[in-house]
């Protein structure tokens, strides 16, 4: 039982040690390992940043599924708005 606390413990604490080394977006657009693109997502530009652009590719494609659903646009369509607003954030450092 001490060994199996001791294990899921350590578990524990490389959980959370690994989530913490984990690329966010902001920090790989900094290093440069994604670009946006005018589809509204991104592409990763470095092998690091790929779980990251899946990640968020995802996010995204969920996300304009329903905007374009409520409004009655393609997801194309939103896609090429939310890029005009993710560079005009990012130009006012957001």
């Amino acid at each position: 039982m001490k060994l199996f606390n001791q294990l899921l413990s350590l578990l524990v604490i490389l959980s959370f040690s690994v989530s913490a080394w984990a690329l966010d977006l902001k920090t790989a657009r900094a290093q440069g390992l994604v670009e946006e693109l005018p589809t509204g997502y991104i592409k990763a530009k470095d092998s690091k940043a790929a779980a990251l652009e899946k990640s968020v590719n995802a996010k995204r494609k969920n996300a304009y599924e329903k905007i374009a659903k409520k409004a009655k646009i393609s997801v194309d369509a939103v896609g090429a708005q939310a890029h005009k607003k993710i560079m005009k954030g990012m130009k006012d450092g957001k």
